[in-house]
């Protein structure tokens, strides 16, 4: 079932009428024009609700917010974590792949360099590698001719 469109006054009202408290009027039509009705009240408000279509004495919209940007901030932090552990991860692998075969140029393209088991994945691999690389000779080539 579509839901109807509703402007931001018509959405602090309906929750103004579902018994939520809203200290700020004004701060909560900005947060619900810049992070989303269903973002904050549907995936957040459901945590102060006593029924589907009631909250729980004294739960305000404040709460909601400070729930939702706390998991925004647990995100980010696992996040970034992530990244961090990536950026390690690779440079690692590519440290021992270059000391493994650091007699060899260009050891990512031979499919030698790879688990013969695996070849297909590492012809796919390579395949990458190969079209990265002509992209990259491509464009140093146009900036050098035309510069």
């Amino acid at each position: 079932m579509q839901k109807q469109f509703k402007t931001l006054d018509e959405q602090i009202s309906l929750l103004k009428e579902r018994g939520l408290i809203i200290p700020d009027t004004n701060k909560a039509k900005r947060y619900l024009l810049t992070s989303n009705y269903y973002n904050i009240i549907n995936g957040y408000g459901k945590y102060f609700q006593d029924s589907p279509d009631h909250y729980v004495t004294g739960a305000s919209f404040n709460e909601i917010c400070s729930l939702y940007f706390f998991e925004e901030e647990i995100k980010k932090t696992v996040f970034n974590a992530a990244l961090q552990i990536e950026h390690h991860l690779k440079s690692i692998v590519a440290y021992r792949f270059a000391e493994q075969y650091r007699d060899q140029k260009y050891a990512f393209l031979n499919p030698s360099s790879y688990n013969p088991r695996k070849l297909s994945d590492a012809c796919r691999t390579i395949n990458k590698f190969s079209n990265i690389l002509k992209i990259n000779i491509n464009l140093n080539c146009q900036i050098k001719c035309n510069s």
